[in-house]
């Protein structure tokens, strides 16, 4: 769940920042629970803005409406997707059409 960096307001705990060196090249960053270390959100490098939420990390989600969805492949069979956005079997090639209807939506 993409948000704005400025929009995260921890009340309790102090994340702490975890990188992961990838195969590629890329650095994955991650803000994690200093107490359990369940991930947070993420940093992505490219967009320093932004934050990826983990939306699981919410106490309420009735909220959310997703603009799009990833890794759909692995979805659990259980899982009912509102397929009315932007659907990914796997990670997209590129991000910014999810990119784009989340600023699209936000705008609004």
């Amino acid at each position: 769940m993409v948000v704005r960096r400025e929009s995260i307001e921890v009340l309790r705990g102090r994340p702490e920042l975890h990188a992961v060196d990838l195969p590629d090249g890329r650095q994955k960053r991650a803000n994690r629970c200093s107490s359990c270390a369940t991930n947070l959100w993420g940093a992505p490098l490219r967009f320093p803005q932004l934050l990826v939420l983990h939306p699981g990390t919410l106490d309420d989600t009735s909220w959310l409406e997703p603009v799009g969805h990833i890794w759909t492949r692995s979805a659990q069979p259980w899982l009912r997707l509102r397929l009315d956005g932007l659907c990914y079997e796997q990670q997209p090639e590129d991000m910014m059409p999810l990119v784009h209807a989340w600023r699209a939506r936000s705008a609004k």
